[in-house]
């Protein structure tokens, strides 16, 4: 008879619909009453709520990207990041917003990281949270 051991990392994760939308390009378009300043502190307020670290703030470019934030389990590492940048391809100021998660994986000894189709269940929100400070709702 074979035991498993408890998954802690799939335990504190969502998979599903909510990791499919957090893992890919997500297009937000922002609400005709707010400047370009004005959107600009709420995504910082926003994305500081859930990351301390940021790697990339450049207002100019309209770009955010935060450190990975890396989360030891019992069996697996799970790090995770998020990303802004400007949606071009739109008519109205609008934003591209991704939360990419990554698992640890070791092969034959050696290190890396892959694509994982889940999210912790700490940033769940995050990018719902996100639409609604700029575009006023999801």
């Amino acid at each position: 008879m074979y035991r498993l051991d408890f998954d802690e990392a799939t335990a504190n994760s969502i998979g599903g619909d909510v990791a499919l939308i957090a893992n890919r390009w997500t297009t937000i378009t922002v609400r005709g009453d707010m400047d370009e300043d004005m959107v600009w502190r709420r995504l910082m307020t926003t994305v500081q709520r859930h990351f301390e670290d940021i790697e990339v703030r450049d207002r100019a470019a309209g770009v955010i990207r935060t450190n990975w934030v890396t989360r030891q389990f019992n069996q697996e590492t799970v790090r995770t990041r998020l990303e802004i940048r400007p949606d071009f391809s739109q008519e109205r100021l609008a934003y591209e917003v991704r939360l990419t998660s990554e698992i640890r994986a070791n092969w034959g000894g050696s290190e890396s990281w892959r694509r994982w189709d889940r999210v912790l269940r700490r940033y769940e929100n995050t990018i719902s949270e996100i639409q609604t400070a700029v575009a006023g709702g999801g």
